[in-house]
């Protein structure tokens, strides 16, 4: 149930450039009408729109004041990382064998898959050579309902790996399988292990299926691997009874199951994050390589035994017996852009550090402070603790992104950055931020932002942050780059909380028309 709340008005703050049309005159009462509803009347707004042709200003209101942005702070990451990295660039992900090869095919040693920083390592790769994704992606199951798995198996590139080990001429391992994961710390941000060796977003998908009334639902996880005991018991329940799913971890390779699934409804889909990325890619590797038909001594149960590795220094002396080499980083630009994917933003940092620093993920924000203050940025308008935008010092000013945007159109990866956006109305995060029928639908590529919090003074929950940044093409073909935020609501429910997007997207249409 909604309460009632009163109307009231906001201050007349939005500022409009004067240029003497009256469509812009409109914009302003338009937008104001907008920010004038009573669910805004403790809310914070920042608005600025700008001609990325004649520089203009086209609307503008608190653009110097920093706001929470939510995920709109990875066009900041992925901006930075297309330029530090480059658009055509590819991870390289190595197995090595360390030891003598017999005739008989029997490695008298170790073999020891060197980790990369490969966010997918083909876990998403489709037939066609693209990235997969759905517009409300796996990473974010426990928290939106309508999460979708894609159809790659996320363990597609181990296999493969897997492939060239058997044809490299390696019939038996006789000592170890290693898994490295020292290119570079591994840091758990946001309760999410980042790991130069990421599996399926270092996840296990649990995908619930009611079956019939009174019968256990059907479960079914992926990546399947003996590494993980998973114990389930999900009943089917009367149509219109709640879909409750409770899921425990007892233990570190422990999965348990519980809870009950309306008949007749959709498949539910479940995360749950990996304790132990390393050990368990050592273990679907191991897996991998049986199904060759190679043999082993080596454990899938057991801890990645990281202490038989040799020094990084010694890998160019040991023969290479595979390599997974990945699609070229515009396609993970568009993967992390389109579904808002926290894991791969995070694990830029590092990267970038990689390239051109000592690969810790503190280095990282170095490059990109360099890279920012290259391209004009004021840098007191910007404060950066991470790469996804979950941090409470994630905080920057309309400006700062709008700069940002319109310094990359004289960059080479301005294209990819461009196009790896969601596009109002038909992908990613903004497939539904606006009606089919739309005038600005397929016209705005841009970057969403959302920050959830919860009050237990009132028992309600609060949109810190719901912001939206990126390019325009508008109705008499001016070209924009923008940004829109709106800090501090407080709503009802989820529904409510999202409902801001279609808020973003009306002030969008407004802008869009009359410009």
């Amino acid at each position: 149930m909604h309460r009632k709340l009163k109307w009231f008005l906001l201050p007349a703050l939005l500022l409009i450039i004067p240029t003497g049309l009256s469509a812009e005159e409109k914009l302003s009462s338009d937008i104001k009408k907008v920010m004038e509803r009573p669910m805004f009347r403790h809310s914070i707004w920042g608005i600025l729109a700008v001609d990325l042709e004649s520089g203009e200003t086209v609307c503008e209101l608190n653009a110097d004041k920093m706001f929470k942005p939510g995920s709109t702070t990875k066009v900041f990451t992925v901006a930075a990382a297309l330029s530090i990295l480059g658009a055509d660039f590819r991870f390289k992900t190595p197995v090595y064998r360390c030891g003598n090869l017999t005739e008989s095919g029997k490695l008298q040693g170790d073999l020891i898959l060197v980790g990369s920083g490969d966010i997918t390592l083909g876990g998403r790769t489709t037939e066609d050579g693209h990235i997969a994704f759905k517009d409300i992606d796996h990473s974010h199951a426990n928290i939106i309902e309508d999460a979708q798995l894609t159809r790659p198996y996320p363990a597609a590139g181990i296999g493969q790996l897997a492939k060239q080990v058997a044809k490299s001429g390696i019939k038996k391992v006789g000592g170890e399988v290693i898994v490295d994961e020292r290119l570079y710390d591994a840091e758990t941000i946001q309760q999410t292990s980042l790991n130069p060796v990421m599996i399926n977003d270092n996840m296990i998908d649990l995908v619930i299926t009611p079956t019939k009334l009174g019968l256990p639902a059907n479960v079914k996880w992926r990546p399947q691997s003996s590494f993980y005991q998973i114990d389930v018991l999900v009943m089917t329940v009367e149509k219109g009874q709640p879909t409750q799913i409770d899921i425990s971890t007892p233990g570190s390779r422990q999965i348990v199951l519980r809870g009950q699934i309306s008949i007749g409804d959709d498949p539910v889909v479940r995360v749950v994050s990996v304790e132990d990325p390393a050990s368990f890619a050592r273990s679907l590797f191991i897996e991998a390589l049986l199904r060759e038909g190679i043999e082993l001594t080596a454990s899938t149960i057991n801890v990645n035994p990281i202490k038989l590795l040799p020094p990084k220094t010694k890998y160019k002396d040991f023969p290479l017996v595979a390599k997974h080499v990945s699609l070229p980083f515009s396609e993970y630009a568009r993967l992390i852009l389109k579904v808002s994917h926290n894991e791969g933003a995070n694990t830029l940092i590092p990267l970038m550090s990689l390239h051109e620093g000592n690969g810790t993920y503190e280095d990282g924000f170095r490059v990109e402070s360099d890279f920012f203050s290259k391209a004009g940025i004021d840098l007191s308008s910007v404060s950066l603790a991470d790469g996804a935008g979950g941090d409470p010092g994630d905080l920057f000013s309309p400006r700062a992104i709008v700069d940002l945007l319109g310094f990359m159109t004289s960059r080479p990866e301005y294209a990819v950055l461009r196009e790896a956006m969601p596009i109002l109305g038909v992908d990613g995060s903004l497939a539904e931020a606006v009606k089919p029928a739309s005038p600005a639908r397929g016209k705005v590529h841009a970057k969403t932002g959302t920050i959830i919090s919860f009050n237990r003074l009132k028992n309600i929950q609060i949109l810190s942050a719901k912001g939206l940044a990126g390019y325009m093409s508008t109705a008499s073909g001016r070209n924009l780059s923008f940004a829109i935020f709106v800090n501090n609501t407080p709503v009802e429910s989820l529904d409510e909380a999202f409902a801001v997007g279609h808020t973003l997207g009306e002030i969008v249409e407004l802008i869009y028309k009359t410009q």
